[in-house]
């Protein structure tokens, strides 16, 4: 399974959409009066979770969401506390239960999600400035990153590995489905390309550049239907930059292709060469490779995706109930001074007294 960031586990918590917005409803928001930051809110086996821990996280999370232009309105702030609080609970109780292999599991997972970062930024000053945006250092970044992916390890091999589905079940699912599983009309040609635009300024050429143009594209489309090798010609003349080089082969589906370029490709039969197809874009000769008509896309092609996503949803059934469990062995308990807690597990931690 492709492990990408921020992972699913987290998103069925609930907490990591807490920059979102989007709620339904609201708390009243806090006294005035400064908290002690030292004060403990919850506590489990081998771990106590303070105001001041909450408040770090929040800020970070408040600095991120101004940073998109979404600032946290103030009467919000109790709520977003208490999902908080149950993000960094989930976050702790999970990550006791992780074992050496998962965390070296979880670093591998980790090193190709920071190289593929990297890559997607283009340079290391944009990757840098991504980090900042969310208002945290690169260390504090990478840090959260590695427990997200010891996470991950842990629900796979506690949860996911266990989850097995039938072929039947894949087979009821794809019929139950079928609708999902249709593939469009596609096509294979290559095309030649005569453009009727200036190649260097994108501008349209004169109406009589535009008719010497297609003079040469109907020579080259004589030649063609000669019998002089279609590659060949396509590789010398074509000024579609994109496809000349590999003859001008395309695949394309329908809806794809503009207008007339689509319906010119559809009507071929396999070897077959158009006559010139005026588009947008020039003068087109088109020969057809390959064809193949609308119709159902074979289980077998999309098996293994219907197993991924039975297997995802069966995660989502059984992950509250593992949850819990987690939460009972470790002896969570939140105290009084833990914010109002607008959702919590269907049986929550004890309140200390």
């Amino acid at each position: 399974m492709k492990v990408t960031f921020p992972f699913w586990v987290l998103v069925y918590v609930a907490i990591l959409t807490l920059l979102s917005g989007e709620w339904g409803q609201t708390q009243p928001a806090p006294a005035a009066a400064a908290p002690d930051p030292s004060e403990v809110l919850a506590r489990g086996r081998g771990f106590e979770i303070s105001r001041g821990e909450i408040e770090d996280h929040y800020n970070r999370a408040e600095t991120e969401q101004i940073n998109e232009g979404r600032p946290i309105s103030s009467d919000e702030k109790e709520f977003r506390h208490a999902l908080l609080l149950e993000r960094i609970i989930f976050q702790k109780s999970v990550l006791s239960r992780g074992t050496d292999e998962d965390r070296r599991k979880a670093d591998q997972a980790f090193d190709k999600f920071i190289e593929e970062m990297r890559t997607k930024m283009g340079t290391e000053a944009a990757f840098k400035r991504e980090i900042a945006r969310q208002g945290i250092s690169e260390a504090y970044f990478q840090k959260m990153k590695r427990q997200e992916a010891v996470i991950v390890e842990v629900i796979n091999r506690e949860i996911r590995s266990k989850v097995k589905v039938s072929d039947a079940v894949i087979r009821k699912y794809y019929h139950d489905h079928a609708v999902s599983y249709q593939r469009p009309d596609s096509y294979r040609v290559a095309h030649l390309l005569i453009s009727s635009r200036d190649l260097v300024t994108g501008h349209d050429l004169t109406e009589a550049q535009q008719q010497e143009r297609r003079r040469h594209a109907a020579s080259l489309l004589e030649r063609a239907r000669n019998g002089e090798n279609f590659t060949t010609v396509v590789k010398q003349y074509s000024e579609d930059p994109v496809t000349r080089a590999r003859g001008g082969e395309l695949s394309l589906s329908r809806g794809q292709a503009v207008v007339e370029f689509e319906a010119a490709s559809l009507a071929l039969k396999p070897g077959q060469i158009s006559d010139l197809v005026t588009t947008q874009f020039g003068y087109h000769i088109i020969k057809s490779i390959e064809l193949k008509p609308a119709g159902p896309i074979p289980l077998a092609e999309v098996s293994k995706d219907i197993q991924e996503i039975l297997v995802e949803q069966e995660l989502d059934r059984r992950l509250p109930e593992w949850t819990l469990k987690v939460r009972k062995e470790l002896g969570v308990e939140f105290t009084p001074a833990a914010p109002k807690r607008a959702w919590v597990l269907e049986a929550p931690a004890k309140e200390l007294k």
